[in-house]
This record gives structure tokens, C-alpha cells and sequence, in this order.
């Protein structure tokens, strides 16, 4: 589609040069004023449409476009090998473009870098000719301009300390928002995963130009197939939270807050008089690589502007064993050479803190797990309805992080009681008590996440350890003499641990590769990304 006018050869956009460059004659054009010979004949276009060749996966059913007839011999999304169906149809031209200004030559290295530092990624992952397949594609945004006609009246706190005093400080004023306007984005790809649109993000408004067909020579797009009215509601909500920053900018930072905003999003937009601009489309540059093994993929992104990695890297089952198996090998001879001693009391309140720690690791596991495969962070899979219920919740989403740290909070102040304690057993019973107490909450937790999984053998890795902190509370009860009992129950507890640790690695690469892509019912929602 993009012919050299002066011999006819295929041109393709030049990064470095930011220019269409000839492969055949190094003739260099401007993108923004390049006609191909022959175009003013064209009367089959209107202005705001171009050609391009559709090319749809036979398999997940992801579509990528090309404005040349270029040979799509795997699918990126899901990987398949295969040909893919063409056929040639009008796009609409979107209004803002950022062309690519990473090359792929730089982005190869920088993941290459990446996956050196990875122990245990399989030896593809460094294969030179598999890195080689990295693809330039276009992922369609939509913009919406979010402004302003308020001067809210606000109150400004800061608190900070400086060397050996803390401060508080209070300021009024009105916030002068009125006039200000800003430029919020999210993609517009159902194929497009939202977690890795955070990742890689954001890009910089600065290399935002006008849209011309010639910024695509050489490279592919995603078809956009997200109805743009899903954001509305949260590109004002992005809106006023940056017109706070905005706000807090001139104060000290991570110290100062605005007291009196209202609580409701309603009272807090009419407060800022906050409007919507409307909406258009635009795309920015993405480098994707996609690794395939059965029915798994593993994705390699890297944003095309500022060169910011997102990277599924699974790790190899049998190296982690391998590399883990020398390591306790050299731990248990350096425990038998310094003739390490522990009383059977304070071996099982050690055993039933290190189940209870693994635990916790399984349960973040498992609810990672679900969300990849019910896409709970990802509101661009799912239609409007939806989709917005996800993106409310993943507003409203608070994380369970503070009870985490609570539990073990407690659990460090019970360990520190069993150590003040003249009887270690007594110690071990208060422990596997408390221990027995928090895994409860722990069992239902997992239990009803493993319910919700596809993979069923992670029940295991919930009932293991509950089990032996119900073993090892019935047994010590009343602080039984025989130490075979003590003994017996660390023994349990380790176990419990090392099994469910051993379902954890076994499946840790359901965390760090997706399932295989479907889309041929592409009624996608949305995902969200501020733009600087």
C-alpha cells in the first residue's frame, strides 16, 4: 500500500528517522505530507477512513489489521502457527497517533536483560531467534478530555516531621480548576489484557501527533471493539483525582491532604463543576511477543514509547527442583556440623508458624490465580454492564493486606509469649491454639477460592494444613510429657507445609502464563490508563 514514488518500492516507517524509508532505493518521505502516486484517483475512501487487511485468528478469534499486505504467519495473541483468514475492509482514521520510538532491536535487549535475571525461566525464554519475534502492533485508545468550570473552596493539611519535630500546617483557599483540562486514556482492545495496559504504562503526551496511515508501514494494529460510552463515568472520576493532585501539588509531597472534599463522587462533581470533553480515538505502540506451550501462553510486552516491560515469565519446573534440592542438601549438613539442638516444644511452635506463613502465601496464590482466570481486574473483557461493575470495584477494591498484617502482627506477639514461657510445651499448645484459630479463617478463605479454580488439586494445598493444626492442637492439649508427640506433630506441620509449598511451585506458572485467549465473541468492555 505504501509505494516509493520514485521506484515503486515498499515502504516502511523508519524509527530512527521518524520518516517512510524505501527498502530498495533509501529514498526517505515525511509521514504527514506522503501521497502515494495515484491516491487523488482513489474515490472509494471518504476523509476519515483508510484500507487496511483484516486478519483473524481461526483459533481464539483476535484480530490484527495491516495497512500492507504483509504475511501473518503466527497469531499474537494466542500463538498458533498457522495462516491466518484475510480479508480487506475500511478502518476509520483516529485522530492522534504516538508512533513507535523504541526499535526492536533496543527492545529485544531490554527484555533479553530482563530474563537473565530470572533463576529458573526456560531456556527458550534466552533463545535469540525467539526474542526475534517480537511484533510492532498498535493498540487503539480512546481519549476523553475531562474539565473544569469550579474554584472549590478546600482546606489543605500537612503533616511532616524535620529532624526531631513534627509539624501540622493548615491552608484555605480556592483551588483555581476552573478552565483546567485534562487527557485521560484507556484501551480500546478487548484483546488488549488491562493488567498489562497498568504495566506498561504511561505513555507521554509529548509524542502525541496527528494520525496518518504512513506511521503504520511496517507494523500491525488491533482492531478497536470496546463501546467508548463504558468510560464516561470513570474518566471523570481519573479526572478529579488528578485535579486533587493538581491541588496538592504545590504542597509538601506524600504529606499534605484536602480535608473537606465530599465523600460522594455526585457532591464532588458538581463541587468541581467537572465535564466531560467527549471522546476520541487514538493508538500508541506496543512491542508483543507471545511464547506458547499446550494451552498456556506467556506474553512479552514492552510500551514502544518509553520502553517499559511487562513480561509473563514462567520458570522451569525442573531446574527450580533441582537448584532447591542442592540447597537443603547444604542446609541440613550445616545444621548437622553446628549440632543444632531444638526442645520438641519449641520445634512444633517453629513448625506451626512456618504452616501458618505458608498459608498465607496460598492463599494470595489462589485468589491470584482466580482473578487471572475470571479476569477480575481485567473490565475490557467483559461487556459495558460489566464492565463497569469491574472497574468500580477495583476502585473500591481495599485489598487484604492490613488483616495479613494484622495476623501476623499477633502471631509474632504469640511466638515472643512461648519464648517468655518456663515450659516449651505449654508454649507449643498456646501456639498451635492460636496458629489453629487463624487457619480457620485461612481454610474457609482458600477453600472457597480453590472451589472457584479450574485446577481442583489446589483443594489439597487447603485442608493439608488445616488438618495438622487440628492434629497438633488435640494432641497437646493438657501438655502431654511424651516427647514422640511433639516431635510427631512439627513433623505433621512440616510436611502440611511442604506439600502445599510443592502445589504452589507446581502451579505458580498458571500465575506467570494465561489461559488461551477466546474472542470470537468480541463484546469487550474496558480497561483504564492515566496519561501524564
Amino acid at each position: 500500500m505504501f509505494r516509493c514514488n520514485n521506484c515503486g518500492g515498499n515502504l516502511v516507517f523508519d524509527i530512527r528517522g521518524q520518516r517512510l524509508h524505501c527498502l530498495y532505493c533509501d529514498s526517505h518521505y515525511r509521514v504527514d505530507t506522503y501521497r502515494e502516486e495515484g491516491a487523488d484517483e482513489r474515490t472509494d475512501l471518504s476523509d476519515d477512513e483508510y484500507e487496511v487487511t483484516v486478519y483473524t485468528c481461526t483459533q481464539c478469534g483476535a484480530e490484527i489489521t495491516s495497512a500492507d499486505n504483509a504475511a501473518v504467519g503466527f497469531c499474537t495473541y494466542c500463538g498458533t502457527e498457522a495462516l491466518l483468514e484475510s480479508r480487506v475492509a475500511r478502518e476509520k482514521r483516529p485522530a492522534k497517533i504516538i508512533p513507535f520510538t523504541r526499535t526492536k532491536e533496543s527492545v529485544a535487549e531490554s527484555y533479553g536483560e530482563l530474563v537473565k535475571k530470572q533463576p529458573y525461566v526456560p531456556k527458550e525464554f534466552q533463545d535469540p531467534a525467539f526474542i526475534e519475534r517480537f511484533r510492532g502492533i498498535y493498540i487503539p485508545y480512546w481519549e476523553y478530555k475531562v474539565g473544569f468550570t469550579g474554584n472549590p473552596h478546600v482546606e489543605v493539611h500537612e503533616n511532616y516531621s524535620k529532624g526531631n519535630y513534627s509539624y501540622h500546617r493548615e491552608y484555605e483557599g480556592d483551588a483555581m480548576l476552573s478552565g483546567t483540562e485534562y487527557s485521560l486514556y484507556g484501551d480500546a482492545s478487548r484483546s488488549f489484557d488491562d493488567e498489562i495496559a497498568h504495566q506498561i504504562a504511561p505513555y507521554k503526551q509529548k509524542g502525541m501527533r496527528d494520525f496518518a496511515p504512513g506511521y503504520l508501514a511496517g507494523f500491525f494494529a488491533d482492531t478497536a471493539d470496546v463501546d467508548p460510552q463504558v468510560y464516561e463515568a470513570e474518566s471523570l472520576h481519573r479526572g478529579e483525582e488528578k485535579a486533587v493532585k493538581g491541588i496538592l501539588r504545590n504542597y509538601r509531597k506524600d504529606s499534605a491532604t484536602v480535608k473537606n472534599l465530599p465523600s460522594r463522587e455526585e457532591k464532588r462533581t458538581e463541587l468541581f463543576g467537572t465535564r466531560s470533553g467527549g471522546f476520541s480515538a487514538a493508538m500508541f505502540p506496543v512491542w508483543f511477543l507471545t511464547w506458547r506451550r499446550g494451552k498456556r501462553v506467556a506474553y512479552g510486552v514492552v510500551n514502544g514509547q518509553t520502553g517499559e516491560v511487562c513480561a509473563d515469565i514462567p520458570i522451569d519446573t525442573k531446574k527450580f527442583f533441582l537448584i532447591s534440592l542442592a540447597i537443603s542438601a547444604v542446609c541440613f549438613l550445616l545444621m548437622e556440623l553446628l549440632n543444632v539442638l531444638i526442645l520438641p516444644g519449641t520445634m512444633l511452635s517453629y513448625s506451626l508458624l512456618a504452616l501458618l506463613l505458608t498459608q498465607t502465601f496460598f492463599l494470595k496464590e489462589v485468589k491470584a490465580i482466580r482473578a487471572r482466570e475470571k479476569h477480575e481486574y481485567d473490565a475490557g473483557f467483559f461487556e459495558r454492564e460489566k464492565a463497569e461493575k469491574v472497574l468500580a470495584k477495583n476502585r473500591s477494591r481495599l485489598g487484604g493486606g492490613c488483616l495479613t498484617a494484622l495476623l501476623w502482627t499477633i502471631a509474632l506477639f504469640a511466638l515472643v509469649l512461648v519464648w517468655m514461657m518456663d515450659d516449651p510445651r505449654e508454649g507449643a499448645f498456646i501456639m498451635a491454639v492460636f496458629t489453629f484459630a487463624v487457619g480457620v479463617f485461612y481454610f474457609i478463605r482458600s477453600l472457597i477460592v480453590c472451589f472457584g479454580l479450574k485446577e481442583k488439586q489446589m483443594l489439597l494445598g487447603s485442608l493439608l494444613p488445616f488438618a495438622a493444626q487440628a492434629a497438633a492442637v488435640l494432641l497437646t492439649a493438657g501438655a502431654p510429657p511424651e516427647d514422640w508427640i511433639y516431635y510427631g506433630c512439627a513433623i505433621g506441620a512440616l510436611g502440611a507445609a511442604f506439600v502445599t509449598a510443592l502445589l504452589m511451585i507446581l502451579e505458580y506458572n498458571l500465575l506467570t502464563t494465561r489461559g488461551l485467549p477466546d474472542f470470537h465473541d468480541r463484546k469487550g468492555g474496558v480497561s483504564y490508563v492515566d496519561n501524564p
